[in-house]
This record gives C-alpha cells, sequence and structure tokens, in this order.
C-alpha cells in the first residue's frame, strides 16, 4: 500500500526535523543563553551604577549653579540671599563669608550667639578655604545637623567674583537618598554612597557618617580599586557580600569627589534563568507535539489528492478548458488516495507536458514585465544615487564645518600654547595664539600678533637649540626641543616647543606651527630628585664609612680595652646617628604621603615645656636653661607626641650650636586666638641669606659644624610639617654673633580645627 507508506515517511521525516532543532536549541541554551543573560545582568548593573551616578552628579550639578548665579555678582546682601533662599527651598541655611570667616549675610538670619561661634569655626572648615584657594565650588563631606537626626547633610560653597569671599548653603539630603533608593530599586540593586573622605551617605542607616571601611570592611574597597570605576566584581559571603552572593560595580561622581556603590543580589540573576529555562522547556514541548499533529495531517493531505490531481493533470494536457477550471477551483481535501506507483510516475509526465505548455504561454508575458521592471529599476537607482550623492555632500559640509568648529575651540581653549607664524624672508611673524599661549608667557594677544616669536628669548638660551629651530623651518622638517624662554614680567621658564612647518603647493615653507608646553615644575623636580638622591647617599655613606672603618680596625688589631670601648662608642653613636636620620626620613616619607598619625587633645602646653626642658638639663652638657610661662597658661590642641618631637628638636639645635655654659631661654606668649613659643640660645647665629633655606630637607648653613654635632638636616623640616599639621606656623629670627631664636605658634583650643586627625 503506496498510501500508508508515503504517510508514514512523512511522519519520520516530521519528527526527525523537529528533534534536531529541539536538541540544538536546548544545547543553546545552556551554552550560549546562560552566560548570555549573565553578561546582559552585568551590563545592566554597570548601566545602573552610571545612571545613578549621573543622577546624584545631575543633583548636585543644579545646586552648584545656583550659587555660582548668585556669586557671579559679586557677595550678596542680606536680601538678595533672603530671596534667593526662598527660591532654593532646599537649602538649610545661607550665608555669605570673607575668606576670614567674618559673616556678610546669612537666611535666615544668627542670633548673636550663633554669629560669633559660626565666625570662630569658620576659618578652619574646607569648604571656607577651598573655593578661595582654586577659585571652583567645593562639596563637603556629609555630618550631621543639630535637629536633623542621623539625616545627611552636607556644606556648598563657591567663590564670589573678584575673589576674598564665598556664597555657602548647607543642603539636607533627606530627598536626594530617597530619589537615590527610588532610582535603586528601578534597578533592582542595593545602592551604597560614599563622600570623598569615605563616609556612608545612603546604603547603611547604621553607617552613615562612619568611614567605608569600618562599615563594609576593607575587601570592598580592594574588590572596587581592582576591577575599576564601571567594571562589575563579585562578592561573596566570605569576601563583603554580607551573606549573601552578589555582585557589585562602582562609579565615580565628577562633582565633589564622591563614589557610588551598585550591589546585586546573584539569586535574581538564578530567578530569571529558572524562568527561561521553564519558559523554553514548555515552548519546545508545545512545539514537539504541534509538530507530530502537523506531521499526521502533512502525510493524509499530501497523499490523499495524488490520484485526483493525476486524472486532472491529463485533462488539462488535451487542452480540455472545462478541465483546466475544474481543476482551479478543486478542493485538494477532497481528493481520493493514490493506491499504485505507476499513478505517481503519470502525474509527474502530465504536470511536466502541462508546464511546458503554460511556460510557452507565460514567457512572452514575463519578458514584456522582466522588461518593465528593468526600467523601473534603472530609473528608480539613478534617483536613489542622486538623492545619495546628493545627502552625503550636504552631510559633509556640514561635518567639515563641525570639525572646523571643534578644531577651533579645542586649539583656543587647549591649556598648552600654540602659536602660528608667517615665513617672511626667513623672519616669521605672529599670525595666531591662543589663551594657553598667554596664561604661560604673559603676553596678551594683542601684543604678540605680528612680532618675532624671538621676543620670548634671552640672554639664557642655548645658541645651539636656537640653531635648531632655524634649521627646522628652513628646511621643512618638524622637530622638538627643550628651550628656555622669559615671560612677560622677565621670569626665566623651560618650555617643550613642537614646531612643524607649513609649505604651500610648489613645496615652499610659508607658515609654521608651534605647541609650547610649560615643563618648569618637571624641570625643576628632576634637579630635586638628583638632589635628594645625593644628599641622602652622602649622608648614609658618611656614618657607614665611620663604622666600617673602626670595625675592620678592631678585627684586624688588638686594642687595650679602652681604646676598644672608645672605638665602639664611636660606632654606637655614628649607629644611633644613621638611626635617627632612617627615623626622620620616615617621618617625613608619612607626612608627605599622608599616613602620618596624630592623636589630638585638649592640654596645658606648659606641662610638655616642663618635661622637654628637663630632659635637656638632666643630660649634663652644662648650658643653663630658663622657662617662661604665663600666669594661666591657656589650653591648646596639640599632639603631646609629636610635639615632644618639635621641642627635642629645637632644643638639641640650641644645645649643639651654642657654647657649654650659655643660657638657653624657652618661651610661651599668648597671642590673639593662639600660642607662641620661642627657644632661643646664644650661638653663633645665622646668615640673613641661609634663613629662607633653613627649613629645606638637608640644609645646613655650616656643613662641617653640623656633621661634627651629628646632625641628620632633617628636623627643621620635621619642625614645620608638624607645626602645620597643628594648624600652627614656624619663624626664626637670628643675628651673626648673638644667636638665633626658632619660635612656632599653635591655635588655642577651639580656636581653629587641627589639619588632619588620621589620613
Amino acid at each position: 500500500m503506496q498510501g500508508p507508506r508515503i504517510r508514514t515517511h512523512f511522519v519520520l521525516l516530521f519528527l526527525a526535523t523537529s528533534i534536531l532543532p529541539i536538541l540544538a536549541l536546548l544545547s543553546l541554551l545552556q551554552w550560549g543563553l546562560m552566560p548570555r543573560l549573565a553578561v546582559r545582568e552585568r551590563e545592566r548593573l554597570a548601566a545602573g551604577a552610571v545612571q545613578m551616578a549621573l543622577l546624584a552628579d545631575q543633583k548636585f550639578a543644579a545646586h552648584i549653579q545656583s550659587l555660582q548665579m548668585l556669586a557671579v555678582a559679586g557677595v550678596p546682601n542680606p536680601e538678595g540671599l533672603r530671596r534667593a533662599h526662598a527660591l532654593r527651598p532646599e537649602f538649610i541655611s545661607m550665608l555669605a563669608a570673607t575668606s576670614q570667616g567674618r559673616i556678610l549675610a546669612s537666611s535666615p538670619p544668627l542670633d548673636p550667639d550663633a554669629l560669633q561661634w559660626a565666625e570662630r569655626v569658620l576659618p578652619g572648615r574646607d569648604y571656607l578655604r577651598t573655593p578661595i584657594e582654586t577659585g571652583w565650588p567645593f562639596i563637603s563631606g556629609v555630618f550631621r545637623g543639630e535637629g536633623f537626626g542621623n539625616d545627611p547633610i552636607v556644606a556648598i560653597s563657591a567663590p564670589v567674583a573678584g575673589g576674598g569671599a564665598i556664597v555657602q548653603a548647607s543642603l539636607h539630603l533627606g530627598r536626594f537618598t530617597a530619589e537615590m533608593e527610588e532610582a535603586a530599586s528601578q534597578w533592582g540593586v542595593t545602592v551604597l554612597l560614599t563622600d570623598h573622605e569615605g563616609r556612608v551617605v545612603l546604603g547603611d542607616r547604621e553607617g552613615v557618617y562612619r568611614p567605608l571601611s569600618l562599615i563594609s570592611g576593607t575587601i570592598l574597597g580592594r574588590s572596587a580599586a581592582k576591577a575599576g570605576p564601571g567594571n562589575p566584581f563579585r562578592l561573596s559571603s566570605e569576601s563583603g557580600g554580607g551573606g549573601r552572593d552578589a555582585q557589585a560595580v562602582y562609579a565615580a561622581l565628577p562633582q565633589g569627589g564622591w563614589n557610588l556603590f551598585a550591589i546585586q543580589d546573584r539569586r535574581i540573576l538564578g530567578a530569571q534563568m529558572a524562568f527561561w529555562v521553564r519558559v523554553l522547556i514548555g515552548t519546545w514541548i508545545l512545539i514537539g507535539l504541534l509538530t507530530l499533529s502537523l506531521a499526521l495531517i502533512s502525510a493524509w493531505w499530501v497523499t490523499a489528492p495524488i490520484r485526483r490531481l493525476h486524472l486532472l493533470a491529463l485533462r488539462l494536457k488535451s487542452m480540455d478548458t472545462d478541465d483546466q477550471q475544474a481543476l482551479s477551483q478543486s478542493d485538494h481535501g477532497r481528493v481520493q488516495k493514490i493506491r499504485a506507483p505507476r499513478e505517481v510516475t503519470e502525474l509527474g509526465d502530465a504536470f511536466r507536458a502541462m508546464a511546458v505548455h503554460l511556460h510557452e504561454q507565460n514567457r512572452e508575458l514575463r519578458d514584456s514585465r522582466e522588461h518593465l521592471e528593468r526600467r523601473v529599476k534603472e530609473r528608480t537607482a539613478l534617483l536613489e544615487q542622486a538623492n545619495e550623492l546628493y545627502r552625503q555632500e550636504a552631510d559633509q559640509r556640514k561635518q567639515a564645518q563641525l570639525d572646523l568648529e571643534l578644531r577651533d575651540r579645542a586649539i583656543a581653549e587647549s591649556h598648552e600654547g600654540i602659536i602660528i607664524a608667517t615665513v617672511e624672508q626667513g623672519e616669521p611673524g605672529v599670525v595666531y595664539a591662543n589663551g594657553g599661549f598667554e596664561q604661560i608667557t604673559g603676553y596678551p594677544l594683542a601684543e604678540v600678533l605680528g612680532r618675532n616669536p624671538k621676543f620670548l628669548q634671552g640672554p639664557g638660551t642655548d645658541p645651539a637649540t636656537r640653531a635648531v629651530l632655524r634649521n627646522s623651518i628652513a628646511s621643512g622638517t618638524a622637530c622638538t626641543v627643550e628651550i628656555l624662554n622669559y615671560r612677560k614680567t622677565g621670569e626665566p621658564f623651560w618650555s617643550r616647543l613642537s614646531i612643524s612647518p607649513i609649505q604651500d603647493d610648489t613645496g615652499q615653507v610659508t607658515h609654521w606651527a608651534g605647541i609650547k608646553v610649560d615643563i618648569t615644575a618637571s624641570k625643576e623636580l628632576d634637579r630635586l630628585k638628583s638632589e635628594l638622591v645625593a644628599t641622602v647617599s652622602h649622608e648614609l655613606r658618611t656614618p657607614m664609612t665611620s663604622i666600617r672603618g673602626f670595625a675592620e680596625l678592631m678585627l684586624e688589631r688588638d686594642f687595650p680595652r679602652e681604646k676598644q670601648r672608645r672605638y665602639l662608642t664611636i660606632m654606637q653613636e655614628e649607629s644611633a646617628r644613621l638611626g635617627r636620620l632612617i627615623d626622620d626620613f620616615l617621618d617625613l616619607q608619612r607626612i608627605e604621603n599622608g599616613r602620618q598619625q596624630y592623636n589630638f587633645e585638649d592640654g596645658c602646653i606648659g606641662d610638655l615645656l616642663r618635661r622637654s626642658v628637663a630632659v635637656f638639663e638632666g643630660a649634663g652638657a652644662g648650658h643653663r636653661f630658663r622657662l617662661e610661662l604665663p600666669g594661666s597658661p591657656p589650653r591648646v590642641r596639640f599632639d603631646p607626641e609629636r610635639m615632644q618631637q618639635v621641642m627635642s628638636n629645637l632644643l638639641s639645635n640650641a644645645v649643639k650650636y651654642s657654647a657649654p655654659g650659655t643660657l638657653i631661654e624657652v618661651r610661651a606668649e599668648h597671642a590673639a586666638g593662639e600660642i607662641r613659643i620661642s627657644v632661643r640660645d646664644r650661638g653663633a647665629g645665622i646668615p640673613a641669606q641661609a634663613i629662607p633655606n633653613l627649613f629645606k630637607r638637608f640644609y645646613r648653613v655650616d656643613q662641617e659644624a653640623s656633621r661634627r654635632a651629628g646632625g641628620t638636616g632633617l628636623g627643621l623640616e620635621l619642625v614645620k610639617r608638624m607645626v602645620e599639621a597643628h594648624g600652627g606656623r614656624v619663624g626664626v629670627e637670628s643675628v651673626v654673633g648673638e644667636g638665633s631664636t626658632f619660635s612656632f605658634t599653635l591655635p588655642l583650643a577651639g580656636a581653629a580645627e587641627p589639619v588632619s586627625v588620621v589620613r
């Protein structure tokens, strides 16, 4: 029976063609879809972090812009400040203050006690100092405000036009944190926001105002630093994930140096993958059932009409018009089954004959239609080509204009000095100079145009370098040189000058373009590095040479016990000197790297001065000491250990450089808002030209005397750095032949905040 066999073949064919795609797509699910879902979630997490960081930055930018609009007109009067505050109700308060901390206006107005307190603490605040020093707006770290509980508050300040004053506003972040939490919920993540000092603003209500390392450990920070901004990283329950498997990403806010961490529970990704697995499995089960049904129906539908089609094809072959009409109107679902292979063969022959006959009739129609279609396509292609050429030309003109404007803006706003000059009879004349050139040289554009650029050269300019520049312009080749130039004020400066000659169509040099970069600071840094290496090498070599020499001498020869003891004493003193040099150098390195720790406390400085003097009185050096303190010494906020180190350095220098038996005076004087402490000796004094260099590293007025005294050359620099860390300043007065007075000041307790606590 041919019909059943054909149906069976159809069923098997449909089943085979349906199972293979199912197996292929299940493999795709395992090896392609799941990793793609994971990648998409990581990209979505990174995009969410960036979008939330941009949202936070836009909020701060709007507040900063409002302050800048107020500050650009100068210091606002009280009424103007009140109106500005009314327009920005999200600000808790606003004020205008001078660089000395005097409040010019405030909204709401401050009562006398609050005004006095604010003017006392304001000079020490970073949001007063930083805008005035940098000329840019500033966002402080987060802090608590009285009456606002744990709600975070930040101070935003902007410099007033003309300098010398700021406009400051205190911003309550309640609405800001609510918007950030809403954005985080929309992205399906947990957000952690920190200010530039590492305190948490949003994400852990118990951890607000605390450093990030105290509430999340150091693993989150290390993982974020390793991954980099915008790159997701994984957090397990053992590595800072808070008892769950999570992935996180962080983004930096351009405004204020804040950071945003977006954290997502990885169980969400697992749930999504499980959902898609269930959907795909259900889909393919349904497709399998539909395929099986379709195979059965198709087998019946295909085999049944064959016999009927054979009969109709024979009638069509004989050009029977009625049969042709019957064929076109036949319903294949009602055709009888075929029962012999011969019928299938005859059916093929009949349809081939019919195809030949119909092909002859339709060929002329097809040729005519193809000819018309070809003409239409040719016309359409010509029109589309013309339109495309016109569009490309318009786009090219527009892009060229945009590129030209962008290039002009980039050149004009570049910090590097850019200059273009003509070459007329071998002598260039300036035709263009940007703002960076004016900033570097100090010459306005009006004074530069038309002049020969040689006006920047002077007596210190290397003639060989000038010759290189002339040859480069004459030969039409580019070159880069480092040349000594002079600013309009006469100050010399080093610059890296790169010139590129510009030629016309004939190859003649008509102009040259130069890029000038100020490298004075780099040159000075190289010099200081070389000087530091040489000085440290020399200072370490001197005691090591003494220790090694005496050690070799004692190993080679036998000396009496007294001479051995003298040699060992010298070796001990040299090793102690070497140890002091290393300790002082390490202290300076910690200070420069921001790792020096200060433990400030309020106390009486008089007790520390008494202890310091007593130590040197008991040393037996033969000097006389006198300590003068005010009747009621004020309380000072200081680090006892660091102040002891400061006093030890100053008293040690006084003892080293004054003769035994002379008087050394230590005096504490109470001044306005601070206390001044001085140490005076009766030594040889210091020349006036040496005083500006006293607090520089390894500087000695008398190298030989300092080496005999065992100094390291670092003590006075340590004194200066530590006093400045307390918010004070150092000074020195000296008369050659009469002695020297070294002094420093410390702010009184409550008068100002120290520079740093623990960094």
